[in-house]
This record gives structure tokens, sequence and C-alpha cells, in this order.
């Protein structure tokens, strides 16, 4: 685990997302499945990993965006 910067969101059609297969490692051939109206990658930059796992509870009903100011995550 770790932490990143997210630089980009790039909206893609389902065959920009099939031939992405080396970034999201999910083959074409089980990509039928997603259901999705819109589908989106995240672009990340800066990874960092952390020298030790920090213990995290997921909040009940939390299912999109989770603060996690709280945890003191290490900056730099």
């Amino acid at each position: 685990m770790g932490t990143a910067d997210m630089v980009d969101c790039l909206a893609l059609t389902r065959d920009e997302y099939n031939c992405a297969e080396v970034y999201h490692r999910i083959p074409a051939s089980q990509t039928d499945s997603i259901s999705y109206k819109h589908i989106y990658a995240w672009v990340i930059d800066n990874p960092k990993p952390l020298k030790e796992p920090i213990l995290y509870r997921h909040p009940q009903g939390a299912v999109i965006w989770v603060n996690l100011a709280h945890l003191q995550l290490p900056v730099g």
C-alpha cells in the first residue's frame, strides 16, 4: 500500500478500455460483463509505498469517497 497523486481522469470508450489491458490487467474476454454506462481511467503519478501498513476500517455506507485525513499519512 502507499500513496499517489491523481493527475488526470480520462473518459474511455469500450474499445479504448479493452486496448488498455496492460494498465488495468482485466482481460478483454472479461470486459463484456462490465455494465458501467461510462468508463473512466484515473491517471496516477508519484507513487510512494508506505514503510508500514496503516490500520484502516471502512465506514459503513461509504461507497465512493472516504476521508483519510485522520490517518496522518506520511507526506513527502
